[in-house]
């Protein structure tokens, strides 16, 4: 009981070694083998090479590539040989998500922790975390509907870093901001999933995406919207 409460006191706000388990600490350097799963409309499945050296991360796949560096995510195509530049996205943990330790396992030889960590509605992802590397090993959804991309490690190995190279666009290659495209379909226009889906209200977009969105907070005081759109994407409708 006593270590029950110990724990539960923890892990009551986001503890470092779990966001450094998404983010990366400096000195720490490992390659490997991960599977991807891209759930939802147009379900991928991948297996590349990763690499983290620090807080920069890279991963290879035969078609793309991305890697994480400073406050910038950019994404690879091998194909058009474009590179697409945008923000670093963080650990996505809500500041009231409950973060529960479940139980220790092992995992490519290595103990790590199995942590659950729910949102205030008890939507979430059960993590099994490497803690002293940090990383996270392997991942999955606690809900049926998904709510993005999981990976899987298949193989581990601690102390190599990423090439010198890795972080940086290859010579030649065009460069653009913002996300990259969505895929296109036979038509070679993008795939329905992901295109654009105008209604005529505010009330349809609610009843569209099934919430109410927040209002922006770059929204200057006194502006309404001109119009309203939803569209599919792999977290969910947005």
């Amino acid at each position: 009981m006593i270590t029950s409460l110990l724990m539960a006191s923890l892990v009551s706000a986001n503890p470092v070694w779990l966001e450094q388990a998404f983010q990366g600490r400096p000195g720490s350097k490992w390659t490997g083998i991960v599977s991807v799963d891209r759930p939802g409309p147009g379900t991928e499945h991948d297996t590349g090479k990763a690499c983290r050296d620090g807080t920069s991360e890279r991963l290879d796949f035969a078609k793309h590539s991305h890697f994480m560096a400073g406050d910038s995510a950019v994404f690879l195509d091998n194909e058009s040989k474009t590179a697409w530049i945008g923000p670093r996205r963080h650990f996505p943990s809500p500041r009231d998500a409950s973060i529960e330790v479940m139980r220790t396992e092992t995992v490519l030889g290595r103990t790590v922790s199995v942590v659950e960590v729910r949102d205030p509605r008890g939507k979430g992802r059960r993590l099994w975390v490497d803690t002293t590397l940090p990383l996270v090993l392997r991942g999955e959804h606690l809900q049926a509907d998904p709510g993005g991309p999981e990976r899987q490690f298949l193989s581990l190995q601690v102390g190599i870093a990423c090439p010198s190279t890795a972080f940086h666009i290859p010579t030649g290659w065009a460069v653009q901001h913002g996300p990259p495209p969505g895929p296109k379909g036979p038509d070679g226009r993008p795939d329905p999933s992901h295109r654009r889906h105008g209604v005529e209200s505010q009330k349809a977009l609610v009843e569209a995406v099934g919430f109410t969105p927040p209002s922006p907070p770059w929204l200057p005081l006194g502006f309404a919207a001109l119009s309203w759109a939803w569209v599919d994407t792999r977290e969910g409708k947005a």
